[in-house]
């Protein structure tokens, strides 16, 4: 259909697919340049509230460290360059993967079309995060612990992931693999289980260079014209003529943007020389935790919230990756690149990154919001997600977890299906909360409207949970966009208030509870009135989109139908038969079942250390990206209804399970 013909596959293109995860997962720049812009036009008071760092709700779950007494970085290979060589020792590999069309113009919106929940953004449909956790053995029905785990990605034809259990001499071991990237990259061996969700650590900074204007590729280094290296790509283009481009990389990183007199270079993790290595086969072959995080030296980026478990009951977490110790700064902004004064100086020691190992709790959680204690000694980032699926994770965790400790088969400790619960749950603390604070401002200055007064009531009422049916979640989505917009309009502007960042709930939820009223609207007597003018607005941007229904008649579901898009859909005629959906949804981009249009849940894997065969692991639609096959979506409702499938791994159950088996023989050639 598409008329063209694949190359055959290269290691280049498995280190590629690396690279691109780094990108999705760990590209902060749009958010420096967005930060850039925001500041200029606050108070740094007033810029400082937008990124919340003390939020009530947060759990961090990384033991304390004791900070820089010993150096940068422990290790010679995680050292980086002299600032005068660096730029110029880019792994020649790994530069012939990087075609400039990798870094778009100087927007402050997502990269190359990929889901970015750390930018400044219009109201995004993605919620790209993650969602683990480990339980001790001392809270579950077996006596040994559960590892659960949920990245939530952009939703694909085929699926991301891959289901694979590999058995060779010294290797079995069963999880998803990336296809085209060897190894398990989520899953569990004879004696560990391992997790990952995202740490979001910021590894990517811009530096403002000055170039010659008598000589383009000469830029200020140190008072010094230096030459910057310059490479010429050429763009394949369907039915035009090629795009020449001309790449300049100074000793900070290429140049990515050089518009009104002003060039901004990248300098990113993912350049640096030997930056992106794949530890998984050690990961997959490691039997205890000295394996674990020994294999873990070695993972580069982009870094993950890494939670572990043995069959000898022990529990652990690790976020191992490069995160750089800046000279000065924090790199949230664009910085001068013309003298050494912002340079980064290593990376933070492995020893010091965040982890923690049998922690008092017994339990461990990560769902992309902070991680570190307050007093860790290092900078890590200023955009987490909000702890709102954390802290409902360990509500959940906490709730069934009696005390003293249950025994080993007792009814009431943590099961598989348990897991699998929890990973469905719908209750969002972000909607729950401002549906409380609506409550509570409409007792005081009743809304005007007769559709806000209906709504108001139905909030009253509400039980919480998300469900597809119900209008409340509407309510509060909507009304939460129109309350940022009307905290954020009169002090940045219409065209900075329509964006979306990470802790924009959070920001919202910190104005109104601590009645920050240099944040009060112009006009509004309180905050009881500013909220009930954004339910107001709310509600009529609903009825614009729902315009022949009632209040009642709001479906939330409707209005985030799942589609799963397959990359061939724009043909015409039969393009939308590849797809999988429409189909109505619960749950919102913040409940612990993250739901958006085109993300979510890629995949879900409960590993159970008592007895390998019960665990259970499933994807989002199927194995096979073939429309023909009965494999093609065979796993979608198990996936919709969050339910699944036994993992099976012991070689008998396997046997038993299999239902066809696939030789592959060397060719004789």
């Amino acid at each position: 259909m598409l008329r063209y013909r694949p190359r055959p596959w290269s290691e280049a293109d498995s280190v590629s697919i690396g690279l691109n995860m780094a990108k999705m997962l760990n590209s902060s720049w749009q958010l420096d340049l967005a930060r850039e812009q925001v500041r200029a036009r606050l108070s740094p008071e007033l810029y400082s509230n937008l990124f919340p760092d003390d939020l009530p709700l947060e759990h961090p779950v990384a033991e304390a460290v004791a900070g820089p007494a010993r150096a940068v970085s422990s290790d010679a290979a995680r050292l980086l360059p002299a600032p005068e060589s660096r730029g110029r020792e880019l792994d020649p590999t790994l530069d012939a993967l990087l075609p400039g069309d990798c870094f778009p113009c100087t927007d402050a919106t997502s990269a190359g079309g990929e889901p970015s929940s750390r930018s400044f953004d219009e109201e995004s449909d993605f919620a790209l995060g993650s969602n683990n956790w480990v339980v001790s053995g001392s809270y579950t029905a077996s006596g040994k612990p559960l590892v659960s785990n949920d990245p939530h990605l952009g939703h694909s034809i085929p699926s991301v992931w891959y289901m694979i259990h590999l058995e060779a001499p010294g290797l079995n071991v069963s999880g998803v693999s990336l296809p085209g990237s060897p190894g398990v990259i989520i899953g569990h061996n004879d004696r560990i289980a391992w997790g990952m969700t995202n740490t979001g650590p910021d590894v990517q900074d811009l530096y403002i260079e000055k170039f010659n204007p008598a000589n383009p590729n000469q830029y200020v280094h140190n008072g010094q014209w230096v030459e910057a290296e310059t490479r010429d790509e050429v763009i394949k283009v369907r039915g035009e003529k090629d795009y020449q481009l001309s790449v300049r990389t100074t000793r900070h990183g290429p140049v990515i943007s050089d518009e009104g007199g002003r060039a901004l270079a990248l300098s990113w993790t993912a350049l640096q020389p030997h930056a992106l290595q794949f530890p998984f086969l050690a990961i997959n072959q490691a039997r205890n935790w000295r394996d674990f995080t020994q294999a873990l030296r070695q993972f580069t980026g982009p870094e993950q919230n890494m939670v572990y478990a043995d069959v000898d009951g022990n529990i652990g977490y690790y976020a191992p990756a490069w995160v750089p110790v800046r000279r000065q700064g924090d790199g949230s902004v664009p910085v001068p690149g013309d003298t050494d004064a912002y340079e980064w100086m290593g990376y933070i020691p492995f020893e010091d990154l965040p982890h923690a190992y049998n922690p008092p709790g017994r339990l461990i959680a990560t769902a992309n919001s902070r991680v570190i204690p307050k007093d860790y000694p290092y900078f890590f980032t200023h955009a987490w997600t909000a702890p709102f699926r954390t802290a409902r994770i360990f509500d959940l965790l906490e709730a069934g977890t009696p005390s003293p400790p249950c025994a080993a088969g007792r009814a009431a400790c943590f099961t598989v299906d348990d897991m699998l619960k929890i990973d469905g749950d719908i209750h969002p603390l972000d909607e729950v909360w401002l549906a409380g604070a609506l409550v509570r401002a409409a007792s005081v200055r009743p809304p005007n409207g007769r559709d806000a007064r209906e709504a108001v009531d139905l909030l009253r009422h509400w039980n919480g949970e998300a469900t597809s049916d119900s209008p409340v979640p509407l309510i509060c989505h909507d009304t939460l966009i129109a309350l940022r917009e009307r905290l954020l309009d009169p002090k940045v502007g219409a065209d900075m208030a329509r964006r979306s960042w990470s802790l924009s709930t959070g920001f919202v939820q910190k104005v109104i509870d601590q009645q920050l009223t240099r944040w009060l609207p112009p006009g509004d007597a309180d905050f009881n009135a500013t909220l009930m003018a954004s339910l107001d607005e709310g509600v009529r941007r609903i009825e614009k989109r729902l315009p022949d229904r009632d209040v009642p008649a709001w479906r939330c579901g409707d209005t985030i139908p799942l589609i799963f898009h397959h990359p061939l859909d724009s043909v015409p005629l039969v393009g939308r038969l590849f797809d999988v959906g429409p189909y109505p949804q619960a749950g919102t981009a913040d409940s612990i079942k993250a739901t958006t249009p085109n993300s979510g849940p890629s995949m879900r894997m409960v590993a159970d250390l008592s007895d390998w065969d019960a665990s259970v692991q499933n994807l989002t639609l199927g194995e096979s990206g073939q429309l023909a096959s009965p494999y093609y979506q065979d796993q979608f409702h198990a996936w919709y209804t969050v339910h699944s499938f036994p993992m099976l791994f012991s070689g008998q159950a396997v046997e038993h399970g299999a239902a066809h088996r696939l030789t592959l023989e060397p060719s004789r050639q």
